[in-house]
């Protein structure tokens, strides 16, 4: 395996039991590395205190063009909080949050050690599928999903300041997968995304650790050198158009995150998707975000409207079974992450 999966080897049994805060806390954020982002861009970066743990937004691993306001880097530090969280609680921690929305942005995570275990199940459930969770971009099997068992995921991710809701009406689905088209297809349209695109779509062989590699796409691994440059310098937006159409069309349910188009929300929102994520693969399942429908306002009203929803869709994600086996994404090193 090369260096820049290895993240994807931790293992429980490795946890530092005897060791300082540091180490441990260093262990525990392998895990939370594993948790997905926007482009795979790991928007994170960490500081280790005597009893805390102090998570930032890397400025320099955020999308300046395409993600001006931060949505992204604040849903995937969501992503990366809530994985922390469960993988702290696991291993015997309880916490307590600081988050600082004015000024320079930051989360305090007060941690302290816990002496007598009482194990939670449905944390364990969602430990255990944090190294098994991979985003699934391709086509999804038609296979319908339970509404009772989408019922029972509001119960596992309450959250007061973003609403969940999922779509499995075909008529519904495919009013939404138009939207999807549409919006991709002005995304494509627009030079400046593609170039910055082109900068986190990857070769399989790359060594870079973080971005996207073209095969987790459907590309044919062979030519996936040429991708970063088919997509700067030629006009994909019609074929990626037709293609996130068909994509969504052919997902047998599609969920959205909805709540106020600001920070705290946003967080959130990362948070509950990385709990379903997590809950969703225990059960089988994958799940895959798109922006298409949510990144630009006129979009995101128009699937305000199709759905019903109160509040402005702020996150979009597939529910299925793809066709094809998951593949991994690059990770970085917990040291890479680590601000000292």
């Amino acid at each position: 395996m090369r260096l820049n999966y290895k993240a994807w080897n931790i293992k429980e049994e490795d946890y530092p039991e005897h060791s300082s805060f540091y180490d441990k806390m260093k262990f525990i954020l392998g895990y939370a590395i594993l948790a997905p982002s926007a482009h795979n861009i790991q928007p994170w970066e960490v500081t280790i205190g005597n009893d805390n743990v102090i998570l930032k937004i890397n400025e320099k691993r955020s999308l300046d063009y395409s993600d001006k306001d931060r949505r992204q880097s604040y849903e995937s530090l969501g992503t990366f909080l809530e994985t922390f969280l469960i993988v702290l609680k696991y291993f015997d921690f309880d916490y307590k949050l600081d988050i600082n929305y004015k000024d320079k942005f930051k989360i305090i995570v007060n941690i302290f050690k816990v002496q007598d275990r009482n194990i939670d199940e449905k944390n364990k459930l969602l430990f255990e599928n944090i190294t098994k969770r991979h985003s699934a971009k391709l086509y999804y099997m038609s296979d319908e999903i339970d509404t009772d068992f989408l019922e029972s995921i509001n119960s596992l991710c309450e959250n007061k300041l973003v609403n969940i809701n999922f779509f499995s009406d075909k008529n519904i689905i495919k009013e939404i997968a138009g939207i999807v088209g549409e919006g991709t297809e002005e995304a494509f349209m627009d030079k400046e995304f593609c170039k910055e695109l082109s900068c986190w779509v990857k070769s399989s062989w790359t060594k870079s650790h973080a971005g996207m590699p073209a095969h987790t796409m459907g590309i044919p691994r062979f030519i996936t050198g040429l991708i970063p440059f088919v997509i700067k310098n030629m006009n994909m937006s019609k074929m990626q158009s037709k293609n996130a159409y068909k994509t969504v069309l052919k997902t047998p349910c599609v969920g959205v995150i909805s709540g106020k188009n600001e920070i705290e929300s946003w967080l959130n929102a990362g948070r509950v998707y990385q709990r379903i994520a997590l809950y969703m693969t225990s059960f089988g399942y994958h799940t895959s975000v798109m922006g298409a429908p949510i990144e630009s306002n006129l979009a995101a009203q128009k699937l305000k409207k199709v759905t019903k929803l109160d509040d402005r869709p702020i996150l979009f994600f597939r529910i299925g079974k793809q066709k094809k086996k998951l593949i991994k994404s690059p990770r970085y090193f917990v040291d890479q992450i680590i601000i000292k």
